[in-house]
């Protein structure tokens, strides 16, 4: 009985002997890259190089936390060096034990839940994730999805049903906005402090229509 072995093809080539010969290669989703002789920076160079080349999103596993960061730093360098805007983000790890009784930052959470409501609109170019991260349960697609709205200038929006549509997404109605995650209600004034957000959010209604959205400091 004959048999035929199959195995897939694997090109190795480094990076100075020139990474166009990569992206020939990058799109063709049967084939194995085998990229050598990468150090430190050179890997971001790499990476940048790639997705000014490739129209798919790229995510790059990395060993740990502090490994990603830096070569989110580094991305970030280059990104700017040479003028290129293409949106680089990190997934952070919860930074919690998995038996541990205590809850992740809302800074953490707030960054995670961003970035997949970004990957999820195809507005990522590359996505950096260490191993710990990308072993963590995340929110479902459709229940995300289910879970946003926005708001703008101008439009009608009942403010009991805002103040019920905060409740429903875990907000926690408080006297005075100080942490993510909280809300606050007086007279016609919403103050929201979303998990995305460096500043809370003043939202100002005439009747049921929004006046004003802005931003302030706590």
């Amino acid at each position: 009985m004959n048999e035929s072995l199959v195995s897939d093809k694997t090109t190795s080539v480094s990076f100075d002997e020139g990474i166009e010969e990569i992206e020939k290669y990058i799109d063709q989703d049967s084939l194995k890259i085998n990229v050598e002789g990468l150090r430190d920076a050179s890997r971001a160079l790499f990476l940048v190089r790639l997705v000014q080349s490739v129209s798919k999103p790229i995510v790059v596993i990395t060993p740990n936390q502090n490994t990603g960061e830096k070569l989110v730093a580094d991305i970030g360098y280059f990104c700017k060096f040479k003028n290129i805007r293409k949106n680089f983000r990190f997934f952070p790890a919860r930074g919690i034990l998995p038996y541990e009784n205590i809850s992740p930052s809302s800074e953490t959470m707030g960054e995670r839940l961003e970035v997949l409501h970004q990957f999820q609109r195809n507005e990522i170019s590359l996505l950096v994730v260490p191993v710990e991260s990308i072993m963590q349960c995340v929110v479902p697609r459709q229940e995300l999805s289910n879970h946003i709205f926005s708001l703008k200038n101008g439009e009608n929006f009942e403010r009991e049903f805002l103040e019920t549509c905060l409740l429903d997404n875990g907000f926690v109605r408080m006297p005075m906005v100080e942490n993510r995650g909280h809300f606050s209600v007086r007279g016609d004034i919403v103050d929201v402090y979303p998990p995305v957000s460096i500043n809370p959010l003043r939202i100002e209604f005439f009747d049921n229509t929004i006046e004003s959205i802005r931003e302030f400091d706590v």
